[in-house]
This record gives C-alpha cells, structure tokens and sequence, in this order.
C-alpha cells in the first residue's frame, strides 16, 4: 500500500519510512480507523517498551476482510531485539516525520511525550491514548520478568 519493494527502495526497503506515514496509509486506507489506528498505536508502544528494534513496516500490516474492509493483522513478530543488540535502536522506524522533542534532542531516545505526541498526530482522543500508556506502565514488571 505505500508502494515500498526491494526492487524501488532496495534490499532494506521495510526500515525506509516512519510509523506516522504508516498510519497515513492506515487513514487513508481503513474505513474503522479510529478503531485500528488505537491497536496500532499500541503495537508501536509495545515493541518500544520491549526493545523489538526490528518492528519494521512489514510487521504492520493491514488485512482485509469479508465484506472488503481493511482491519490492523494481529501482531506477531514480538521480540526483544536489543539483548542481542543492545546498541540497536528501540525502535525500526522513527516515530514522527518530521518532529523531534525536547527529550529524545537530550537523552536520544523517546519518551512518554513523545508517545502523547505521536497519539495526537493519529487523532486518537487524549482519555484513550492515557488509558493505553497507562495499561502498559502499570505492567513495567511483567514486561520485564518475560523479557
């Protein structure tokens, strides 16, 4: 869909693009975006959270159903990247386009306000981004204990 292939971008042609040009395929793409683009927005903040430095745009993707709509495919694909690499980014792809925060400029890595960002670049309502960072902080030590 974003017309991405080895033969145009080259062999890595899946690490070319950011997670927010995926999403503006998503909207342009999927009827129940406002439903999908929240999954998404998970499936980016999980791999964050658990160091899978390969979630490129191949691991996104868009399925489509019965009656020709298009919905996010279930995640897979989720690993820790970064205990074999531990020099590898947290993340396949940058998050934004063209937007870079005051806090990953200091600490070269996101943060919480970049995850809020990114929510508001998709359009997802501020209670429910909140409600899904907040779901994933409160479960730091189960993450950790299955990394």
């Amino acid at each position: 869909m974003m017309g991405r292939s080895p033969e145009k971008n080259g062999k890595n042609f899946k690490y070319t693009g950011t997670y927010q040009e995926a999403a503006k395929m998503m909207k342009k793409y999927c009827a129940a975006y406002p439903i999908e683009v929240e999954k998404f927005f998970a499936f980016v903040l999980f791999n964050y959270i658990i160091g899978n430095g390969d979630a490129h745009l191949k691991n996104f993707l868009l399925t489509e159903t019965d009656s020709g709509d298009f919905i996010m495919s279930p995640a897979y694909d989720l690993v820790n990247t970064n205990i074999n690499f531990p020099d590898e980014s947290r993340t396949a792809l940058d998050i934004f386009i063209d937007y870079e925060s005051s806090f990953f400029n200091q600490n070269g890595f996101y943060g919480k306000e970049d995850f809020v960002k990114f929510s508001e670049i998709l359009e997802i309502k501020n209670i429910r981004s909140e409600q899904i960072i907040q779901e994933y902080l409160s479960k730091k030590k189960d993450i950790l204990s299955l990394i």
